[in-house]
């Protein structure tokens, strides 16, 4: 079998891959691709994959010059289907890149074909055909969730700043967690961060509290074990602002992993006062940065303390990460006192994001 998963960050996803299933990936653009015989580990990848926003069984791809070429190639998936006939299905369509067609244009092909032999059905289908479309490549798959898996249900209250909690857990990866760490996110709004190193670190899935998953309805479905892992975490998560801070609660106790951590209001100034000298392996953010409502000066203001407070409270080996879409003046800042070990920038939205991580000078 060959799995395909939709991800915006190909890298981060086989990092993952490998860490929590020893499984080697090929990487594509959008696209993670890997090979298994084993249903049991694609469960495993459905239910504790964090990186990723799709996930389907492949059943066909290739590559195409026109609109024509897919339509063509689109005529023969009924065939490739092995779910019992009188199913409910549906397909949808996702697309990256610029394209003379829109993904209803192949939703209304695919459907036309299935049909044929399946019950179409909008509203509840039991399965879905999932076709992603990335530049001038196809992959055809039998969708194994159906539902955009970057989208956290823990996530009802939100910070202005919030991040997508598959972002989060991709600055996890960049910055190399693991279980054993003492982890601190000093700005941690929402709580997004600190709850995904949960997920990293317990046998606990985003999907634990979920029932509409449509790997339930495959005939070799079977729910994955917990994954064993120490349940010991050093997870913290800390903000200026109390609105956070209860958000952030909230929303850790939604996702099952309230325990699992330490949230509590605390100002940048003050952390030397909660953390012993040298005691925390990694600092991970996404610090606040210059707009309209934030002037640059207070700003400067926030780097100036987060690196003071990092310079104390890091370990000697320890890590400083961060996220930014305006990554220019932290870099200037940091320069004193920190040495840039590496970055990683991609396509955000209409703008660049950038992951930075620093060592001690």
């Amino acid at each position: 079998m060959e799995i395909i998963c939709l991800t915006n960050l190909p890298k981060f996803t086989s990092k993952e891959l490998k860490r929590k299933f020893e499984v080697k990936s090929k990487e594509f653009s959008s696209i993670v691709e890997f090979a298994t015989n084993d249903w049991n580990e694609v469960w495993r990848a459905v239910y504790f994959l964090q990186t990723i926003s799709r996930i389907g069984l492949l059943l066909k791809k290739g590559s195409f010059e026109r609109q024509n070429d897919i339509e063509e190639a689109l005529q023969d998936i009924a065939s490739l289907l092995t779910i019992p006939k009188s199913s409910k299905i549906m397909s949808e369509c996702i697309r990256i890149g610029v394209h003379p067609f829109s993904s209803e244009d192949i939703k209304r092909v695919a459907n036309g074909v299935l049909k044929k032999e399946y019950t179409i059905e909008f509203d509840h289908p039991e399965f879905q055909v999932l076709i992603l479309i990335i530049n001038n490549d196809f992959y055809c798959t039998l969708d194994l969730v159906g539902k955009d898996m970057s989208k956290r249900t823990y996530k009802i209250f939100q910070s202005s700043d919030s991040m997508k909690g598959s972002l989060g857990a991709s600055l996890l990866e960049f910055s190399e967690y693991t279980k054993k760490q003492i982890l601190l996110d000093p700005c941690c709004g929402s709580g997004i961060i600190p709850i995904e190193a949960a997920f990293t670190s317990l046998p606990m899935s985003q999907f634990y509290f979920e029932e509409d998953l449509l790997c339930k309805n495959f005939k070799e479905w079977q729910k994955p074990a917990l994954i064993k892992r120490d349940q010991d975490c050093f997870i913290h998560g800390a903000d200026m602002q109390m609105k956070c801070v209860k958000i952030a609660q909230k929303n850790a106790k939604l996702a099952g992993v309230e325990k699992s951590m330490h949230i509590s209001r605390i100002d940048l100034e003050w952390l030397d006062t909660k953390f012993e000298e040298k005691s925390v392996d990694l600092m991970v953010t996404q610090p606040p940065e210059p707009s309209k409502i934030k002037p640059q000066k207070s700003i400067e203001n926030v780097y100036r303390e987060l690196f003071h407070q990092a310079e104390f409270i890091l370990k000697d080996t320890g890590s400083l990460v961060v996220a930014l879409t305006k990554p220019d003046l932290f870099k200037t800042m940091a320069e004193h006192l920190f040495s840039l070990i590496e970055e990683y920038s991609f396509t955000f939205g209409d703008g660049v994001m950038t992951f930075l991580k620093y060592k001690k000078k």
